[in-house]
């Protein structure tokens, strides 16, 4: 028969086995972390999965991310943009399908562009300009609080349309999309 001592040793010894299985193995944990979300706009459907790099005391952009480079819009691999249907991305007609998100930050503007490979790691020595779909102005604002970690979003949401943000530190950049009877230009 068991004793009430030898049932409480068999619950403690199973709780902390099956606790040290649930920890996290540090050296694997990503210092830019993935990200993704899906947003209907419309009945068009935008999806975007990329990583999420933080300031960490950094200085970001003309630095970190120089001015006047194509930047991967992110960390890691390049920026997926994907559109479930044809689209207006900043006033450039573009079809459905599946993009690598750039950019290309300057002090006097930016530029934000979709590439027809979405399979590049950054841009490096493999970014070929003639892959790109469009290079669309983004509209920059200043924003406050500094934002520590890498954000994408997609916002200002009506029928037709909507705007993706880029967001990192004291910076947003905007672009227009627009959906539906709206891309019939």
């Amino acid at each position: 028969m068991k004793t009430p001592h030898t049932a409480l040793f068999l619950l403690i010894t199973l709780g902390l086995a099956t606790g040290s299985t649930s920890a996290q193995d540090a050296s694997k944990i990503k210092k830019s972390p993935d990200a993704s979300f899906v947003q209907t706009v419309g009945l068009t459907e935008i999806s975007v999965a990329y990583n999420r790099p933080s300031a960490r005391g950094r200085e970001i952009f003309g630095d970190l991310v120089p001015y006047d480079k194509v930047w991967r819009t992110g960390a890691n691999q390049s920026t997926d943009i994907t559109f479930s249907d044809s689209v207006v991305f900043g006033g450039k007609r573009v079809e459905a399908g599946t993009y690598g998100l750039y950019s290309l930050p300057s002090e006097d503007g930016w530029k934000v562009i979709l590439y027809r490979d979405a399979s590049l790691w950054g841009t490096g020595r493999n970014y070929d300009a003639s892959k790109e779909v469009v290079r669309v102005d983004g509209v920059v604002f200043e924003i406050s609080p500094a934002l520590e970690t890498f954000t994408i979003g997609v916002n200002y949401l009506t029928d037709t349309s909507a705007i993706l943000h880029l967001d990192w530190v004291n910076t947003r950049v905007g672009v227009e999309i627009k959906v539906g009877d709206a891309v019939k230009m």
